[in-house]
């Protein structure tokens, strides 16, 4: 379903709420049948580097420029849910790297959950790459936020999680 569909809706003085709710389950459920197994085979397949756009990250980008932020933050959700499920760190890091080049703000309200749950997640790489995800968004207001969460227990991480505190109270 694309993008004007929603235009031609919300613009449609008679259309109903449920109308409205039954096209946006019916785009997401395309979404899901569409991408779902696919986005799950590329991140099997490929190798997170730092400091490079992933294939999973361009699809991610491409489903958001196609079906919209919100069915793209939902369809990540589930992903991530599955991740969780199934105890896929590799999905979870993938899962975390997108989320953290996101730079749309309501993108971040909602990402910034999926990175605080996994702030105690039993995984370092999990909870450096969660950290990182609140320093690369560069949100002062998340400095207090973090303050709310323990540091982790290993020394080098509590260090990076006490300097993205400060580094975040930091900005203006």
């Amino acid at each position: 379903m694309e993008l004007d569909t929603y235009t031609v809706l919300i613009e449609d003085n008679n259309i109903t709420e449920t109308d409205f709710e039954n096209t946006v389950d019916s785009a997401y459920k395309e979404l899901k049948d569409r991408y779902y197994q696919l986005f799950l085979n590329v991140i099997k397949n490929e190798e997170l580097e730092e400091e490079y756009i992933s294939k999973s990250e361009i699809l991610y980008r491409k489903i958001a420029e196609e079906y919209g932020y919100v069915l793209a933050s939902n369809f990540i959700n589930d992903i991530y849910i599955y991740g969780i499920q199934n105890n896929n760190i590799k999905v979870l890091l993938t899962v975390l790297k997108i989320i953290s080049n996101v730079s749309n703000e309501n993108e971040i309200n909602t990402f910034s959950i999926i990175a605080i749950s996994l702030f105690t997640y039993n995984n370092v790489e999990i909870i450096d790459e969660a950290i990182s995800c609140f320093e690369k968004w560069g949100r002062k207001s998340d400095a207090e936020l973090l303050k709310n969460f323990k540091e982790p227990k290993e020394k080098w991480l509590a260090d990076y999680f006490n300097e993205t505190i400060l580094y975040l109270e930091g900005l203006e």
